[in-house]
């Protein structure tokens, strides 16, 4: 979970002018009836990748989850969602950091080994 976390956050940390302009984007979108359906195509796509990392993760280290994988992944994005829309005010990076490590260890006490 804390590399999940730590790899996205380096992408917001690397260039938070994309992600400002993203969120404008979104923004707008959700205000035009002709562009709505974009922020619900990109949040599919972004809950498509996490649903894909987590999928991959408990096949390779043998793990299940004690929550519906869709459900997870959507837990994980509203955090991410969250902790980068404060840090993008604030720029707390300290704060940021020690929020996706508490949230990493929330996510990874849904996840089990396998009783095989």
């Amino acid at each position: 979970m804390h590399a999940l976390l730590d790899a996205y956050w380096r992408t917001v940390e690397a260039d938070p002018a994309a992600q400002i302009v993203l969120t404008e984007l979104t923004t707008l979108a959700l205000r035009d009836p002709e562009l709505r359906e974009l922020p619900e195509w990109e949040q599919r796509a972004y809950h498509r990748r996490v649903t894909e990392h987590l999928e991959r993760f408990a096949a390779r280290a043998d793990i299940e989850y004690a929550i519906p994988v869709a459900l997870l992944a959507e837990m994980i994005l509203a955090a991410l969602s969250g902790i980068t829309s404060s840090w993008l005010s604030a720029r707390d990076d300290e704060n940021a950091r020690r929020a996706l490590a508490e949230f990493a260890d929330v996510f990874a006490t849904y996840a089990h080994r396998t009783t095989r």
